[in-house]
């Protein structure tokens, strides 16, 4: 899969093609209406309405400030308006698979590889293996979530400043490596010397530069979201398994990442009380009628279950849903949970391998193998192994231990994501490289493989934007995959009522209600379309349900003296509406019908 001179061999051209399919498969993206969590954290908060005094209070303690920033920036040019906020989502995407395409190459040119000997990667091959990984980040409809629905630039933004900021070290790195080299050499002469002396000057500013964005970008990815906490961890592993130095200096180079990540931990801790509880804040909206409180090894337990779903959505990605009735596990010794403890256990085993044999394999001496067979799976073999570590360590902070209301959204897997197409790509060309003597046309078979799946994906990211761009067709899809879970059912109930769809509306409501009779804000719904529609009998029974779940609700108590007035029923009707005036004194409507009562009981003999 090495591709031709002419067209996939450039990246200039890569870039182009990246931007290209990533563009088309989201360009019926742009009308998206705002959807479940989008309206109150961006149609109706009222934190990013003024860009500037929301500037002058963010808080470094607020481990999203900067992904809200980006909200309040749109918010100041876009107001309400979905296309601004889909466009910059779009960008963030595009950049981020630029980012995945340098940071594959630049892999490909550490020190572990250079000392493949004869088995160095060709350039052309190196940046060809970079555009598979690109192109399927770029082109999966696993990402959508992450994507399309536009709270969760939170997830995108943060995994765009966590790439760049591993691509701007991996930089650094290479450049000082090459200062090192540079440096070792002997000048014979003062002259050289000094013409040395100034070449290694003009070279360290720019090189210490690099070092300082790839650490204002981990500042960046840290107060976007906390997944980026993992930064740290997954840097010092890079630096094990792709380049070489002491013990010592290697620990230098990570104190700033280091400490970076121990002070986000520290604040949020001390704005939240624990880090669980803002790890677990998740989502805003949408998890408030049937969220699950969880204990921690019940939320592990099914992170088993869940680890695998993702698994199979990034190799097979169908069924995708935003709303998952998930079923929760109980017991480690549950043979769901079980079994898919082993699957994972023997992924990650595979990784430690894969790690161990490189290590084994990829400096020996031994020549005797026929066309460096050892040094060829050593070489894939550490690519596989830390495309699984990264899976397994970007998912750490949603899929471990910190409970999460919602214990799956396909949003979470897009940073991992990364590392799993890493490694595909590795094992593919693995294959491919050990076929190519018995199957001469290997490599053009490969291309055609990876052709067809680009394809394939990019349609299937189109089709499922289709959906997402209508909120009918929307909550619709997510009834029909979620048919028990109340919210989705409230939320298509609310589509149909701005439709006019009113007998749709009260079915769905209905539904709700039925499956979750605690879900006070559907019964309101229910209540104002039943007594809209003359159902007052109706309305009332909801009216009084949502007052047994929460009596303190002013316009609930209201509606309920509306309904008694227009009944004839004055006494039950003045009791109604004293009440919503002890919740909310200053209700117009509510002290005017106190006083028709009032005026009408006197008139009477």
């Amino acid at each position: 899969m090495e591709g031709n001179k002419v067209f996939y061999n450039r990246p200039i051209i890569h870039h182009a093609l990246l931007i290209l399919v990533g563009a088309l498969a989201y360009s019926n993206t742009f009308h998206a209406p705002f959807i479940f969590d989008d309206i109150p954290a961006i149609a109706f908060n009222p934190d990013i309405r003024d860009l500037w005094q929301f500037m002058s209070a963010m808080s470094i303690t607020d481990g999203r400030v900067i992904g809200t920033f980006t909200f309040a920036l749109n918010y100041a040019v876009n107001g309400a308006d979905v296309t601004g906020y889909h466009l910059f989502n779009l960008v963030i995407h595009l950049t981020s698979s630029l980012a995945v395409y340098w940071l594959v190459i630049l892999t490909l040119r550490t020190p572990f590889f250079r000392n493949m000997r004869e088995l160095v990667l060709s350039e052309k091959t190196s940046i060809f293996i970079a555009f598979v990984v690109a192109m399927l980040f770029v082109s999966h409809p696993v990402q959508t979530q992450a994507v399309t629905y536009i709270v969760q630039r939170y997830a995108s933004l943060a995994t765009m400043f966590y790439l760049l900021s591993l691509v701007m070290y991996i930089k650094w790195r290479e450049n000082r490596e090459q200062q090192a080299t540079s440096n070792g050499q002997k000048v014979k002469s003062k002259e050289q010397g000094a013409e040395g002396k100034g070449q290694r000057v003009k070279r360290y500013a720019p090189n210490a530069m690099l070092y300082a964005i790839s650490v204002v970008f981990a500042i960046l990815a840290m107060w976007t979201k906390q997944i980026s906490i993992t930064l740290p961890v997954v840097l010092a592993m890079y630096e094990y398994m792709f380049f070489e130095g002491s013990t010592r200096k290697r620990g230098i180079y990570m104190l700033p990442f280091v400490v970076l990540g121990c002070v986000a931990i520290a604040l949020i801790i001390m704005a939240s009380g624990s880090f669980g509880s803002v790890a677990a804040n998740d989502s805003l909206a949408i998890k408030l009628t049937d969220a699950q409180q969880l204990t921690r090894w019940e939320y592990l337990f099914t992170q088993f279950r869940v680890i695998v779903t993702y698994l199979r959505l990034l190799v097979f990605p169908i069924n995708q849903n935003l709303d998952y009735d998930y079923p929760v596990y109980h017991s480690f010794f549950n043979p769901d949970v079980f079994l898919s403890f082993l699957f994972f256990l023997s992924i990650f085993s595979l990784g430690v391998y894969l790690l161990y044999y490189s290590r084994r394999k990829a400096h020996s001496n031994n020549k005797q193998q026929p066309e460096g067979y050892e040094l060829q799976t050593a070489r894939y073999g550490r690519l596989i192994a830390f495309g699984l570590f990264w899976f397994f360590i970007t998912l750490s902070i949603e899929s471990s231990i910190i409970p999460i209301a919602d214990v799956i959204n396909e949003h979470r897997v897009y940073l991992p994501s990364v590392g799993f197409f890493l490694a595909v790509t590795a094992g593919g060309k693995l294959l491919t490289d050990k076929l190519k003597n018995r199957f001469g046309m290997i490599k053009t078979a490969g291309l055609v493989i990876f052709t067809f799946i680009t394809v394939g994906l990019s349609v299937a990211t189109y089709a499922r934007n289709i959906i997402w761009g209508d909120a009918v067709l929307f909550y619709e899809d997510i009834t029909r995959k979620s048919p028990f879970k109340p919210r989705p059912h409230g939320a298509l109930a609310a589509q149909y009522e701005d439709r006019g769809l009113l007998d749709k509306a009260i079915q769905e409501y209905s539904t709700a209600v039925l499956l979750n009779p605690r879900d006070a804000l559907a019964h309101f719904n229910l209540a104002n379309i039943c007594y809209n529609a003359g159902y007052l009998d109706k309305a009332l029974e909801h009216y009084q349900a949502v007052v047994a779940i929460n009596p303190n609700l002013p316009h609930t108590h209201q509606n309920i003296g509306f309904i008694y007035y227009r009944q004839g029923r004055y006494p039950e009707a003045l009791h109604a509406f004293q009440n919503a005036i002890k919740l909310k004194p200053d209700l117009p409507q509510a002290h005017y019908y106190v006083n028709l009562i009032s005026q009408q009981s006197n008139k009477r003999p």
